[in-house]
């Protein structure tokens, strides 16, 4: 679902938003979809991160996916997969986890 994302006045839209399953108010991960002509987007997905706080970002353009773990505002480490629904945030390292689907 896409979700606004307030800086200041300034309202964007996200393109993907997947709720965390213990707060569905909270983002727990944005995902950025690009063209596969684009290489950029990743610090305006970073900065999406950081105005909601979801601790996961994935950012793609159809050719190439990648994953992050927001450590905090400024270091965001690249992972290989964003966890599944069933492994629990003390195995992943990453608080929330994702809401199951019904």
């Amino acid at each position: 679902m896409e979700e606004p994302v307030h800086f200041g006045r300034e309202v964007k839209r996200t393109d993907i938003v997947v709720l965390d399953k213990d707060n569905p108010t909270s983002p727990y991960i944005i995902v950025e979809v690009k063209s596969p002509k684009w290489k950029d987007g990743k610090e305006q997905l970073r900065s999406y991160c950081n105005a909601n706080g979801a601790p996961l970002a994935v950012w793609t353009n159809g050719k190439t996916i990648s994953y992050y773990n927001r450590k905090d505002p400024n270091y965001f480490e690249a992972i290989p997969d964003i966890p599944s629904s069933a492994q629990k945030s003390s195995t992943t390292g990453i608080a929330g986890g994702l809401r199951k689907p019904p």
